[in-house]
C-alpha cells in the first residue's frame, strides 16, 4: 500500500553534523558496512519509497536498516511493533536524505573531486598510511563505496551549512541573556588547571630540557622542539583539565603548583613530562566575561538555533514534496550473511 510522510521523527541527519577527521575514523566502518544481497530486479523488488518521482529502493533501505540495527547488541534489538516503528523511522532518515539531495541540485551544489580527496587526507592522518590501507585490503572493506558514502556526507552536510546555518545570527547581548537565565550550567565544579607539557622518551633529555627552562628559554618553544605529544605544536598546551583526569602521580604534581611554576620531571607509562601551569581556576569562578564561558555559551545558542531552524526547514522540505511509501516495509533476514561493501545511502549521482 501507499503512505505519505511528513518528515517528522528524522533522526540522523541533524544529529550527526559535520564530523572532524578523527570523529570520520570513528565511524569508518558503520559508514561502509553493509548487508544482505543485492536485489536488482524492480519488478520482483519495487521500491519502498519514491520522493518527488525518485525511488529508494529495497536495497538501500534493507542497507541502511542493517547498519543501524548493526548498533544494537543482539539481544536488545528491536522487535515486534518496536521493530515495525524503528524500520519506519529508518525509511524516513533516508526519505530525509533525499530531499537534501533534490535541494543541493536545486541550489547547483555539490563536493567537488578536490574537496573530497581534501577530506580523505584529513581522516587518513589519524592512522598511519599501513593502517589506512588495511582498512580497505585484509579487512576486505570497499574503498569506492565508504569514498561514495563520504562524498553523500558532506554534500548533505553543504547543503544545511548553506541553506539553514549561514543564516543564523548570536549576539552578545542574547548569549549574555542566556547565561544569566542559568549561569549554573557554566559554573565549574572544581578546581581546574590550564596546562603546558613538554614530554620526550629519555629521562636524561627531560633533565637537559628542565634546565634550559630553568635558565629562561620559552617553553612553548622547547615544546614544538621536542616534546612527542601532540600537543607539542600548540606550544603544549593541554588545555583546561580537573582533579581526578590525570594518571595520579601526574594529578598530584600539577595540583601543588602554583600559577607558572614548573614542576619537576615526572615519569609515567608515555615518557617523561614536565608540567607548567598557565593558569588556576577555583570551584565555581566562572563568568560570562570569561572568554571560554562566553565562546561555550555562544556555541551552545548557536547550536540550539540552527537545530530549529533545521527542523522547521526540513519541515518545509518535506511539506513541498511528494512523498509515497510502499507498506509493510521489507526486513532483514532473521540471521543475515554479514556483508562488506554495497551501495551507500543515497548514492544516485545528482
Amino acid at each position: 500500500m501507499a503512505g505519505k510522510t511528513s518528515g517528522e521523527g528524522v533522526r540522523g541527519i541533524r544529529e550527526r553534523g559535520v564530523l572532524p577527521a578523527l570523529l570520520w575514523g570513528l565511524v569508518l566502518l558503520s559508514l561502509i558496512s553493509g548487508c544482505g544481497g543485492k536485489e536488482q530486479d524492480p519488478e520482483q523488488y519495487p521500491p519502498v519509497a519514491t520522493v518527488n518521482g525518485e525511488a529508494i529502493s529495497r536495497e538501500v533501505f534493507l542497507e541502511k536498516l542493517g547498519r543501524e540495527l548493526a548498533l544494537f547488541p543482539n539481544t536488545g534489538r528491536p522487535a515486534g511493533q518496536e521493530r515495525e516503528d524503528f524500520k519506519k523511522e529508518v525509511l524516513a532518515g533516508l526519505i530525509e536524505e533525499r530531499l537534501i539531495i533534490q535541494r543541493a541540485r536545486a541550489m547547483r551544489l555539490a563536493v567537488e573531486k578536490a574537496e573530497l580527496e581534501a577530506q580523505i587526507a584529513e581522516i587518513s592522518k589519524d592512522y598511519n598510511p599501513e593502517e589506512f590501507k588495511a582498512l580497505f585490503g585484509e579487512h576486505g572493506f570497499d574503498y569506492q563505496s565508504w569514498r561514495e558514502s563520504l562524498r553523500v556526507r558532506l554534500l548533505l552536510d553543504k547543503v544545511i551549512a548553506a541553506d539553514v546555518n549561514t543564516r543564523i545570527v548570536v549576539d552578545d547581548a542574547e548569549a549574555e541573556q542566556r547565561y544569566l537565565a542559568n549561569p549554573k550550567a557554566y559554573v565549574s565544579g572544581e578546581e581546574r588547571l590550564r596546562v603546558q607539557q613538554i614530554v620526550v622518551r629519555e629521562r636524561k633529555e627531560a633533565e637537559n630540557v628542565l634546565k634550559r627552562l630553568n635558565a629562561g628559554e620559552d617553553f612553548g618553544k622547547i615544546a614544538r622542539e621536542v616534546s612527542i605529544g601532540p600537543e607539542g605544536r600548540r606550544d603544549g598546551d593541554l588545555g583546561w583539565t580537573e582533579r581526578g583526569v590525570m594518571p595520579g602521580g601526574i594529578d598530584r604534581v600539577i595540583f601543588s603548583l602554583d600559577g607558572g611554576e614548573l614542576s619537576r620531571v615526572v615519569e609515567s607509562p608515555y615518557g617523561f613530562h614536565i608540567f607548567k601551569i598557565l593558569d588556576r581556576e577555583k570551584k565555581g569562578e566562572r563568568t560570562f566575561a570569561d572568554a571560554e564561558v562566553r565562546t561555550r555559551v555562544i556555541a551552545d545558542l548557536r547550536k540550539q538555533k540552527e537545530d530549529e531552524a533545521y527542523r522547521r526547514w526540513i519541515e518545509d522540505l518535506s511539506g513541498m514534496a511528494v512523498t509515497e511509501i510502499r507498506l509493510p516495509l521489507p526486513d532483514l533476514p532473521v540471521s543475515p550473511a554479514p556483508r562488506r561493501g554495497g551501495s551507500p545511502e543515497g548514492s544516485e549521482k545528482q
